[in-house]
């Protein structure tokens, strides 16, 4: 085969790698479940907050758990903010409460 015809035949290839990349991609920008971005109100702002099951910071990993544990103060956070190295139970009215794994 000549080089000039292997040349038309990967420009017309590539072009239709294009072609088809440029479709899919008007498809998925054309979906109609892709919403504008909106303000969440107070009520699903703490709704999420109560549905988190895991805060990872870089004190460790939290997961939420239904009830406290007995450990002294020192080790207990009283909110989300206030975590630190010692933190081993985070107790949030927000959140809910957390153990560190």
């Amino acid at each position: 085969m000549k080089r000039g015809t292997k040349v038309v035949i990967l420009a017309s290839l590539t072009m239709s790698l294009i072609g088809a990349a440029t479709i899919s991609t008007n498809s998925f920008a054309l979906n109609e479940t892709v919403t504008a971005p909106r303000k969440m109100s107070k009520e699903e702002i703490n709704a999420t907050k109560q549905l988190t099951g895991v805060i990872n910071n870089e004190f460790g990993k939290f997961v939420k758990v239904s009830s406290p544990k007995d450990l002294p103060d020192a080790e207990t956070a009283n909110s989300v903010e206030n975590v630190n190295a010692k933190t081993k139970q985070i107790i949030d009215p927000e959140y809910g409460i957390f153990l560190k794994e």
